[in-house]
């Protein structure tokens, strides 16, 4: 759980993956947020830097879903977007990225459970829907 508020102004690592990005695949941030007091025209954003075979970065990515004062106070909610990895990519550092308001004070925003996950494409899903039929079928068909 982090708790942010106070002096913050940019950015909070989240999560860094060193191996097992593939460049133009999606892939989805997410993240509950909560909120315990007005935050004015404070905002959260992902921000996902790519990542190359050195660590250098080759890509950034800024999320459009943005949690704001627009939220309902003191109950979480999933904040979630898809993301493309950069050409080349092998690795990423997944961030939530702030543009503080005047007078958010410490504890004003929490983050939990944050998350970078690939989104599985339509042909993997197509070909696991057709093993699982053609498993049924020969389990079917020993029974006859």
């Amino acid at each position: 759980l982090f708790t942010y508020g106070g002096d913050w102004a940019y950015a909070m690592a989240a999560q860094t993956l060193t191996s097992g990005v593939v460049g133009g695949n999606q892939y989805a941030v997410s993240a509950y947020f909560k909120r315990t007091a007005d935050i004015g025209t404070a905002t959260a954003n992902f921000k996902v830097e790519w990542l190359n075979s050195g660590g250098t970065t080759i890509g950034t990515s800024v999320s459009t879903a943005t949690f704001n004062n627009t939220y309902g106070a003191n109950s979480w909610n999933l904040i979630s977007d898809n993301l493309t990895a950069a050409s080349g990519a092998v690795g990423a550092k997944y961030e939530i990225i702030y543009n503080k308001a005047a007078g958010v004070a410490v504890g004003d925003i929490f983050i939990d459970d944050t998350n970078l996950d690939v989104v599985p494409e339509p042909a993997s899903m197509i070909l696991l829907g057709s093993g699982l039929l053609g498993l049924f079928g020969i389990s079917r068909k020993k029974r006859s």
